[in-house]
């Protein structure tokens, strides 16, 4: 099984072109309710084909006939598929791209042309033999605010959002229950807001707690418009709900959504499957601990950008020496104090490569230096690969296998820690770390995590970078600090 559960969910998420199938994924994601379960011990036909369990005398794929048959195992690395005859295919996770097909599927494998192509030829045989005739997920997020909610303003806005997405309003004392064509709801209740008196949520308000709402969707995989609108709606009214004082949003899933976030998705029509930061949290539903990759010592912190394309350490050197002239002239026309006043890029003779380590170059302010270096996991020795092996989520959230990641440490030089100008220069160092991030994980394919575990997407860096910012003012960085708080 994958290292991390909602893996396939996740790559749905990302993927999928059904904005149906998105939403329906989001909220059994949101729920823990995911699609990669096996069967039972006792049913014979699991036995038959081996659902979850690699096989060793897998017949390696010759990567040119197609083959057809049921999947029964993936994992990061690895994806088997039983072709009959007590048979199994066994083919690189990395011949496909993105995988989403998960267990108990029915697929056609082939080449074509320089892709592989994976075509649905069955339903799930897993799925199948549930009773059931479709699956249905109950998620949700909790809408905690500063000030109380009145009745007339809940009713008010579930109305308008049940107006925009053609929903039935029925109301009575306990509950506002909107209902969707195809069986969809959405469910508006008042929850005890002295439940949250001490989670990472309330820890990002300036004010207390006055109250709290529970919205709550219920969603069918056999009614995937439903549960588009149903996801949608519940957006937007969290949104509504969010916009009159300050509030704050907590999802099922671990995710937190902030007012404005809420306030963007709700006027482009989105869901939370649209959300970095959902999908984040769902693959860290186990904190992550804490792991460095890069080899400074002393006060330090470090920014990764992980990357499933494969790279080399001298293109990466280009690339990096053309960010780095562009950042010095930068610096030279507007005395910007931020650029770093000296630097060196390391030569191919120069950077080692010991363990999959490559040095890149070293920047320095009066007190702190930047290092940056190149991690190639093919060539990685077993440390590196086992503080890889310890953040699945990066991999879960990338969708393919790490090949390389850029590592961007920035801390004091010597014992230049008590200097007095210490503290400002790493905020400087954080800011040039965070542009070099970005521009890094521009080339696509690409999710940033630092030190504590926070993960951060392309276009979170992006904006971080324009606004002269660092990592740390980020909205992901916060809700990672109020989470270690208040664990």
């Amino acid at each position: 099984m994958n290292s991390v559960p909602a893996a396939r969910e996740i790559a749905i998420i990302r993927d999928s072109g059904e904005p149906g199938r998105r939403a329906f994924s989001a909220a059994a994601l949101s729920a823990g309710d995911f699609l990669t379960g096996g069967g039972s011990a006792d049913d014979s036909a699991t036995r038959m084909f081996g659902f979850d369990t690699p096989h060793a005398a897998a017949l390696p794929w010759d990567g040119r006939s197609a083959r057809s048959g049921t999947i029964t195992y993936v994992d990061d690395e690895r994806v088997e598929q039983y072709v009959g005859a007590q048979t199994w295919i066994a083919y690189c996770r990395s011949d496909f791209g993105v995988f989403v097909n998960g267990v108990g599927d029915q697929v056609r494998i082939a080449r074509r042309g320089n892709a592989v192509s994976v075509d649905v030829i069955g339903s799930n045989r897993l799925e199948a033999s549930r009773s059931a005739p479709a699956r249905e997920a109950s998620s949700g997020i909790h809408v905690l605010r500063a000030t109380e909610f009145s009745a007339e303003e809940v009713e008010a806005f579930a109305a308008s959002v049940a107006e925009r997405y053609q929903a039935a309003v029925n109301s009575s004392a306990e509950a506002v229950r909107l209902d969707f064509r195809g069986a969809a709801q959405l469910v508006v209740a008042p929850v005890d807001a002295s439940t949250f008196i001490d989670s990472a949520a309330v820890a990002l308000m300036s004010q207390p707690v006055a109250a709290a709402l529970r919205i709550a969707t219920v969603v069918r995989s056999n009614k995937l418009e439903a549960a588009l609108e149903a996801e949608r709606a519940l957006i937007l009214l969290a949104a509504m709900l969010t916009s009159e004082a300050e509030a704050v949003a907590v999802d099922d899933g671990g995710a937190i959504f902030s007012p404005e976030q809420l306030y963007g998705l709700g006027t482009r029509n989105e869901m939370r499957a649209d959300v970095f930061s959902f999908m984040a949290a769902a693959a860290q539903r186990q904190a992550p601990p804490q792991v460095w990759f890069s080899e400074r010592s002393g006060i330090c912190d470090e920014l990764t950008v992980f990357s499933s394309r494969p790279w080399r350490a001298d293109f990466a050197a280009t690339f990096l020496e053309r960010q780095l002239n562009g950042l010095a002239q930068a610096g030279r026309e507007t005395g910007d104090p931020i650029v770093p006043p000296d630097g060196r890029i390391f030569s191919s003779g120069e950077r080692g490569g010991r363990g999959g380590r490559e040095r890149l170059a070293t920047l320095a302010y009066e007190t702190v230096e930047v290092d940056l270096a190149f991690l190639d996991v093919a060539g990685a020795g077993d440390d590196l690969r086992a503080r890889i092996a310890a953040r699945p989520d990066v991999g879960a959230m990338l969708g393919r296998p790490i090949a390389h990641a850029i590592v961007i440490a920035y801390g004091n030089s010597a014992a230049a820690a008590s200097a007095p100008g210490f503290a400002l220069d790493m905020r400087r160092a954080e800011t040039v770390a965070t542009a070099l991030a970005a521009a890094f994980a521009q080339r696509g394919e690409a999710v940033a995590t630092d030190v504590v575990g926070a993960l951060y997407a392309v276009d979170d860096l992006v904006a971080l970078a324009l606004r002269r910012c660092g990592k740390s003012v980020s909205w992901a960085a916060r809700v990672m600090s109020a989470t270690m708080q208040s664990a």
